[in-house]
C-alpha cells in the first residue's frame, strides 16, 4: 500500500473506531559509511530505514504504536487504542491543527552527489595524507567519511501537515603517534559544510596526536582555564536536560520555576536557534513552528524549553522543542543549542587567560555527570599555559564542581565557535576564573 494511502486508511479507520484525533509521524533515512584502514576498506554500510510512529487520542488519552510496514492499518490502529487504554496518566497532550511555516532550505553538504567510489576514495586518501604527516604518526585508527539524508513528514486529522528533510555529512579522523617508547592518540572531526575540509582535518589530527607526546599530569590545585571551543561544547552537551520542561516537571532539574534568576556571568547567552544553517528546521516534533529563542540571556535564565504537553502543564506556550524519533512518544529536545559569541580569537583567549590550562578534550561525560545536582568530576587533557603560550601538554588529570558554579566563573567568551560531535550544540572558547583540578 502506498504510504499516503495507508495513512488515509489509518484516519478512517481511527474515526470509526471512535478515536478523537489520529496522527502519524514518519521517517524515512538512507545512510552510508565506509572506513577504511592499512590501505583498505575496512567497512562499507549502506543502511535504509523507514517507519510510521501513529498516534491516536482515544477517550482523552494518547496511545502510540508504530510500524515499518504498511500492510494492516486496522491492525496497526488498534494496537494504538489498546495502548491508550492502558495509560493511566491523566496530563493532556494537545495534537495541534494546521499550521504556517517560515521557508527553509534544505541544508546542503560538500559530499552531496559525490559517487560511493569517490567517496571510499576520499576515506583512503585521509589515511594516506594523515600517515605522511609526520613519520611519528604511526597508525590511523579511525578513518570515517559518512553521508545521511533523512525525511521527515507529519500528518494528523486537524489538518496538520508538516514536512522536511536534512542532509547530513561527516569526515572522522584518529591517528597514533609514537615516540620515544611514547604512544599518544589523537581525534579530530569535520561536520556538514565542513565535510570538504580533508587537510584541516589531518592538521588538526596529527598535531593534537604530536603533541600530546609530551603530556603529563599538572599539580592539584585550583587554576584558571579555557575550555576550547568544540571542548566546552562536548562539556555542555550533557547538562541540556537541565532546560528541559519535561525534566523539571518529573523533578529532575534544579531550574525549575526559576526564569527570571540570574543563573550565570553576565557574559553568557544561550540560544536554541532551529534557524541554525547546522540543522534548520521550521517545525518541531509534534508540527509546532519554531523560533529563535535565548534560554540563558546576559546570564539571566529566560525559559525551559517546552512541548504543548508540557507548556499546557506550566500554563504557556510550546517553545517549539517537541522531540519524536522512531517509535518513542512525544518528548523534549532542543533544535541546535549556540552560545553567543564574544571577542577575541582562540589565540587572543590564551592570552587573556595568561596563566593556566587549556582543556580540548574530556573523558567520562555521562558517568562523571549528575544531571540533577549539575555536580560533575570529568577526566580531561589539554595544554599548561604560560604568557598565553603552551608550555607542554597535559593528561591525567581529573576537573570536578558545578556547573551552576561554574556559569557564574565564566569570564570571557570567545569569538571561535564550533560544533561537538556529540550533538546539535555549539560553543566559543570559554575562560573559566578558577576551577578544581586533580593531578600529581
Amino acid at each position: 500500500m502506498e504510504r499516503s494511502e495507508f495513512r488515509n486508511e489509518l484516519f478512517r479507520i481511527a474515526r470509526e473506531l471512535g478515536c478523537e484525533a489520529a496522527e502519524t509521524y514518519y521517517e524515512e533515512s538512507e545512510n552510508f559509511s565506509a572506513s577504511v584502514l592499512n590501505a583498505e576498506l575496512e567497512q562499507y554500510k549502506v543502511a535504509k530505514e523507514c517507519g510510521l510512529n501513529l498516534r491516536v487520542k482515544y477517550g482523552g488519552k494518547d496511545g502510540y504504536a508504530y510500524t515499518e510496514s504498511f500492510d494492516d492499518p486496522r491492525a496497526l490502529v488498534c494496537r494504538a487504542i489498546d495502548n491508550a487504554r492502558v495509560i493511566e496518566s491523566t496530563d493532556s497532550h494537545p495534537m495541534i491543527g494546521a499550521q504556517s511555516y517560515a521557508p527553509v532550505a534544505v541544508r546542503a553538504t560538500p559530499l552531496e552527489g559525490v559517487s560511493v567510489p569517490d567517496k571510499i576514495a576520499m576515506a583512503l586518501g585521509i589515511e594516506q595524507k594523515a600517515l605522511a604527516f609526520d613519520p611519528r604518526i604511526r597508525r590511523v585508527q579511525t578513518c570515517e567519511v559518512e553521508t545521511g539524508h533523512s525525511r521527515f513528514e507529519l500528518h494528523n486529522t486537524l489538518g496538520l501537515c508538516a514536512e522536511r528533510e536534512s542532509n547530513e555529512a561527516a569526515l572522522v579522523l584518529s591517528a597514533v603517534a609514537e615516540s620515544d617508547g611514547v604512544v599518544k592518540d589523537g581525534f579530530a572531526a569535520r561536520l556538514n559544510s565542513r565535510a570538504d575540509d580533508v587537510d584541516g582535518l589531518v592538521r588538526e589530527t596529527a598535531q593534537n596526536a604530536l603533541f600530546k607526546l609530551s603530556a603529563a599530569p599538572v599539580e592539584t590545585g585550583t587554576y584558571r582555564v579555557l575550555f576550547k571551543n568544540s571542548a566546552a561544547a562536548m562539556f555542555l552537551f550533557p547538562f541540556v536536560p537541565l532546560f528541559s520542561a519535561e525534566e523539571a516537571q518529573k523533578g529532575r532539574s534544579l531550574l525549575a520555576g526559576r526564569e527570571g534568576e540570574k543563573i550565570a556571568s553576565d557574559c553568557f547567552t544561550l540560544w536554541d536557534d532551529p534557524f541554525h544553517p547546522y540543522a534548520p528546521r521550521a517545525f518541531d516534533g509534534e508540527g509546532y513552528p519554531t523560533r529563535k529563542k535565548a534560554i540563558v540571556e546576559n546570564g539571566v535564565f529566560q525559559t525551559m524549553l517546552h512541548n504543548t504537553k508540557t507548556a499546557l502543564k506550566a500554563g504557556t506556550e510550546s517553545t517549539g522543542n517537541a522531540r519524536r524519533r522512531g517509535a518513542s512518544p512525544v518528548g523534549v529536545g532542543p533544535t541546535v543549542l549556540s552560545v553567543e559569541s564574544g571577542e577575541g580569537s582562540y589565540d587572543e583567549m590564551l592570552q587573556k587567560l595568561g596563566d593556566g590550562l587549556m582543556l580540548d578534550d574530556f573523558g567520562g561525560l555521562h558517568a562523571g555527570v549528575n544531571q540533577i545536582s549539575g555536580d560533575f568530576s570529568l577526566m580531561a587533557s589539554g595544554a599548561l599555559i604560560r604568557g598565553g603560550k603552551p608550555v607542554r601538554a597535559v593528561d591525567r588529570i581529573t576537573i570536578a564542581g558545578n556547573i551552576y558554579a561554574l556559569l557564574n566563573e565564566i569570564e570571557a567568551v570567545g569569538a571561535d565557535p564550533a560544533f561537538t560531535v556529540y550533538g546539535a550544540i555549539e560553543s566559543p572558547s570559554l575562560l573559566i576564573s578558577v576551577l578544581s583540578v586533580a593531578g600529581k
